[in-house]
């Protein structure tokens, strides 16, 4: 027969047990509980990745992320059936991976004046016919944001060759076609025109040397440093030490016939 001894030694036991059960749970197994969220943070859109100015805005570039509520401006989007109806929008400046989409960085598909909103205050733009069949292969590589070279080759005076003179160095294309989306590998054909943005100097050369022959556009490196092209684009790169023209001249072949184009800067 069971003792009341015996008895409240088991019971001892068994608290002991359930103790040190406890006591392990929330030693051994504390990454296992779910971090409450802070009542002083809130979801908001950003970008997943570095947006270019004309980049069209996807689900696979944005994503939600917390952010403090004391830092969250009228113009964050915070609501997720008003992030679905931004889909498809253009950036009209650079946003950096992390950084919030704001609705003030957007140009929405029903705005008008899609390109005035994408013009430099200062700047111009001009739009370049690309003549069908004779513009580079490189011309359909090219889109929105790249910085270009446009040329204009007109017959030497001889009449045996042409003569390329470059109108317009390092400028920066706003629109290939109508499409202002930046894309990694151009539209793949030749584009009927582009549109760049020049200053209002540029804007008359380009004008009246496009009277006198064809443009023929030279696509920029797109690892050159950003810095240094804006600063070419706007007239302020170092100058150089002669003031001597160089010139290079270039063979060009179509078929049995062959050209000299003399390029002159």
């Amino acid at each position: 027969m069971i003792t009341f001894k015996e008895v409240k030694i088991i019971l001892i036991a068994l608290l002991i047990a359930i103790l040190v059960a406890l006591v392990t749970r929330f030693i051994v197994l504390p990454s296992k509980v779910a971090k409450p969220v802070k009542s002083d943070e809130i979801e908001i859109l950003v970008a997943t990745s570095k947006l270019q100015l004309g980049d069209v805005l996807a689900p696979a570039t944005t994503k939600w992320q917390l952010w403090p509520k004391t830092a969250v401006g009228a113009e964050f989007i915070t609501n997720k059936n008003e992030a679905q109806k931004i889909m498809g929008a253009t950036l009209r400046v650079e946003t950096e991976a992390g950084e919030p989409i704001m609705r003030t960085k957007l140009i929405l598909g029903n705005d008008k004046g899609i390109l005035t909103s994408l013009i430099t205050p200062g700047m111009r733009a001009f739009t370049v016919p690309i003549s069908g069949g004779h513009g580079s292969s490189v011309t359909s590589l090219i889109s929105a944001g790249d910085y270009v070279d446009i040329i204009v080759a007109t017959r030497s005076a001889d009449g045996k060759g042409y003569v390329g003179k470059m109108v317009a160095e390092n400028v920066r294309v706003l629109e290939v076609d109508g499409s202002f989306e930046r894309t990694q590998k151009g539209s793949g054909k030749l584009p009927r025109y582009i549109t760049v943005e020049v200053d209002s100097k540029k804007d008359e050369i380009l004008a009246a040397e496009l009277k006198e022959g064809e443009a023929t556009i030279s696509l920029h490196s797109a690892t050159k440093d950003k810095k240094e092209q804006e600063k070419e684009r706007l007239g302020i790169a170092g100058q150089a030490d002669s003031n001597e023209e160089e010139s290079v001249t270039i063979s060009v072949i179509r078929g049995v016939n062959k050209s000299d184009v003399t390029f002159k800067r």
